[in-house]
Order: C-alpha cells, then structure tokens, then sequence
C-alpha cells in the first residue's frame, strides 16, 4: 500500500506526521506537490517532494492526506481539483484536515456528505461546503471521506489508521494513550 500526501508551500505537516509515524513498515509513504519540487511547510521546513501531480495516476491512490495551513493558497487549481474528483470516483479513501476540507468542498465531493473542518461556519470560505452537512465534530468519517479539525491531528492520524488498517487495532489502542498522555493506573 502507498499513502500519497499533499504537500504546498504553507502545509502544516504536523496535522498528517502521525499518520507516517504509525503506520507499519510495508507502508511507503508518496509526498505529491502541485508543481514544484521543493515546498516550505507552516513549521519552516524545507520538503522535497517525490512526485509533481501530473506523475500521479488517480486510479493508484489508495489513500490521500490533505493537510491544512494556506489551503486556500491553492484553490483554484483544476488539476488538483479533478485529481481529487478521479481519487473519489475509485471510492478510495481521502483524508482532509483543517483547511484541507475546502479543497474536497470546491471539489464538490463532499455534497450530501458529513464533514468538518476548521473553517468557521461564519467566515465567508465556508460557502465552498454547498451541498454538505457540517457536523462541528472533531473527526468525521462518511463513507471514504475522513475530515477532522486541526486541533484534532491526533484524533484523525488514529481514525485514518484505523479505516485503512494501517496498524493492528492493540496499536492503536496504545497509540491513542501515548499521544494523549493518558496514564495507566499504578497498582499500590
């Protein structure tokens, strides 16, 4: 199995890092970028990404990540638009969070299906979301659609992981203690 993941100048790879950092070894891992080779992401890292979109062929995705950052920055783009269209089509699953969700949303994948996203129901981007049922949760999954908030990264790494059966389900289990710090009972 390979997991493409969108990379753009201003993405914030923290929101999709969990999701590389927990999968299982027989994973590969595909950072695709719209155009050039080099992206800068929120955190100030320099990314060099493995394939341009036009090298990808949609019908060999399996699962895309789309992080958030300045996703609006690249909407517009009709390749990266029908890319998204053709991976939908295939009914694989597609992972957006934060502002990643407005690229599904222009895409126009998400009508008549559940979503989030950091977008605040009261800022003028939210219009992109026509058609779709906004849930205000953290994480939500309809069908092969997973959307999350940004501050739910952790929250999402373990629902794609879980939904692609990317670790076995006691790994996720101790993943989600991990990461959120949940201590185990000490017996006195």
């Amino acid at each position: 199995m390979k997991i493409h993941v969108l990379v753009y100048d201003q993405f914030a790879n923290f929101e999709v890092m969990l999701v590389g950092w927990m999968k299982s070894n027989n994973v590969e891992l595909e950072t695709v970028s719209l155009e050039q080779d080099y992206v800068t992401n929120v955190e100030g890292f320099k990314v060099l990404a493995d394939k341009r979109l036009a090298e990808v062929n949609p019908n060999e995705v399996e699962l895309l990540l789309i992080p958030g950052g300045n996703t609006p920055s690249i909407l517009g783009n009709e390749n990266l638009k029908q890319f998204i269209k053709e991976v939908n089509a295939n009914g694989n699953v597609i992972g957006a969070i934060c502002y990643g969700p407005t690229l599904l949303g222009e895409a126009g994948i998400l009508e008549n299906k559940q979503f989030t996203t950091s977008v605040g129901s009261d800022e003028e981007l939210f219009a992109i979301f026509k058609g779709g049922q906004f849930t205000n949760d953290d994480v939500t999954v309809d069908g092969n659609i997973i959307t999350a908030k940004g501050n739910a990264y952790v929250e999402f790494a373990l629902e794609v992981c879980k939904k692609m059966e990317l670790v076995k389900p006691e790994h996720l289990e101790f993943y989600g203690k991990f990461l959120k710090n949940v201590k185990e009972p000490v017996n006195s």
